[in-house]
């Protein structure tokens, strides 16, 4: 994952922390134990402080500098330390479960160990792991994690989301990582995390893959399941001037009118970043519309990105899914015709020679998938819903995208296949060239 949060001023204060640890803080439990990760962070409860201010602060006697080790410290059940953040787990809970479930299958695996293959030995080995199980899913039901709009997600919740036959396809240990730790303590208890670093220390592994004392951002195994939905956000790049985030399908790009249409992309990152301008959008996709926007958190990158994308150097590129198969003319090729709002049926868009404007989009087939066409669309203009009504008009593709409920039809269970897959810009401070690709996603499997 991309770190969610600047690191600067966290890793000062992680500097601190590594020097205890270096002079014998938790000696007694760290010196036989495997390395872990630890995290901090420098968050405030005001809403006017902003990270310049926490940078230039000598003593951060206006800020809260939380602590916290990934999983249990150094293991034996250590899930509550003094000075670090809480799991997001009932430790008592746990503990009960554990008291339950250990001497039983401690037994069991007593017996195991005494007999020679048999029936029995099968019988035994499968009542063990029955009941693993059971302790385990009753320890998976325990987690609860905060989200930013106080919504609590579930290992349940995770599994229904992602796709998951059950809880148990979900990564051991997701949630017990230090950015989860934090972030749910953050948002049980109205503070706004500033400043976020997490550092790898003590005996490294064999695999080489963490290295004592160094830095690294959330793990992509575990804490990419949960830290979207914790933070409301699936960031892919942020620095001081701008942030780009994968958008879900369903979530507005900008609020809309009233308090039942507030939450958007762009309401979420003010939520989440403190010195973010008021409006921050500088291009917009549809509510049903998944893929990648960026954002300016000050001033002058909006502004300069909002004209990036009116003087069209922006390059974008979309997926979709069509319900159907082109013919072999339509392969590729451009799509040019005047449309405009349907003034009786908003938001929905309509061909019109006289008063509509030009929409250009240029495509691609990419495959043909289980009767449907996946297709790749570069639009040369952006209107309303130009993409979806290029593909299914009869002077376009003829073809709706699947689960498109505007322009054609949405099955039950289906959402809008239709991905902001690539970006392209120039950063706005920088003048970097930035580029953003997206994965194929399951629905185009």
């Amino acid at each position: 994952m991309f770190p969610p949060f600047p690191e600067n001023s966290a890793r000062l204060e992680a500097e601190k922390l590594i020097s205890e640890l270096d002079e014998g803080l938790f000696a007694e439990f760290l010196e036989n134990a495997p390395g872990q990760m630890f995290g901090v962070a420098v968050c405030t409860r005001a809403g006017d402080l902003s990270l310049a201010d926490c940078e230039t602060s000598a003593d951060y006697k206006d800020y809260v500098v939380l602590r916290a080790f990934s999983g249990q410290l150094a293991g034996e059940g250590r899930w509550l330390v003094d000075g670090f953040v809480p799991p997001c787990i009932d430790v008592e809970k746990w503990n009960e479960e554990v008291r339950r479930a250990d001497p039983a299958i401690k037994a069991l695996t007593s017996k195991i160990n005494q007999l020679c293959d048999s029936a029995e030995k099968t019988q035994l080995i499968a009542d063990r792991k029955k009941l693993s199980r059971e302790s385990l899913k009753n320890i998976y039901g325990m987690y609860e994690f905060c989200c930013w709009d106080g919504h609590i997600e579930t290992y349940q919740t995770l599994a229904d989301s992602f796709g998951f036959g059950d809880i148990f396809s979900i990564p051991t240990g997701t949630g017990d990582c230090c950015a989860p730790k934090i972030i749910n303590y953050c948002n049980r208890h109205g503070l706004k995390i500033l400043s976020m670093a997490e550092f790898f220390y003590g005996r490294e592994p064999s695999s080489g893959l963490k290295k004592h004392k160094n830095f690294y951002p959330p793990c992509d195994e575990k804490c990419a399941l949960v830290l979207p939905k914790m933070l409301g956000l699936k960031i892919l790049y942020r620095d001081e001037q701008i942030i780009v985030i994968d958008k879900p399908s369903g979530v507005l790009s900008i609020p809309g009118r009233g308090p039942e249409k507030f939450d958007s992309i762009a309401s979420r990152v003010r939520s989440l970043v403190p010195s973010c301008i008021e409006q921050p959008t500088a291009h917009r996709l549809d509510m049903d519309t998944s893929g990648l926007l960026v954002l300016g958190l000050t001033a002058q990158a909006q502004r300069n990105l909002s004209i990036q994308f009116q003087n069209r150097t922006v390059l974008k590129k979309y997926r979709a899914l069509l319900r159907g198969i082109l013919d072999s003319s339509q392969k590729s090729g451009t799509i040019c015709f005047p449309m405009r709002v349907d003034l009786e049926n908003r938001p929905k868009q309509i061909y019109d020679e006289e008063y509509g404007k030009m929409g250009i989009t240029h495509y691609q087939v990419l495959d043909e998938i289980n009767g449907k066409t996946l297709i790749e669309f570069i639009p040369e203009t952006g209107r309303t819903h130009q993409l979806r009504l290029h593909s299914a008009h009869e002077k376009g593709l003829g073809i709706p995208i699947v689960g498109d409920n505007l322009y054609g039809v949405q099955k039950n269970g289906e959402r809008l296949c239709l991905q902001a897959y690539y970006l392209e810009f120039d950063h706005p401070v920088t003048k970097e060239r930035m580029r953003f690709e997206l994965d194929l996603e399951n629905w185009a499997k």
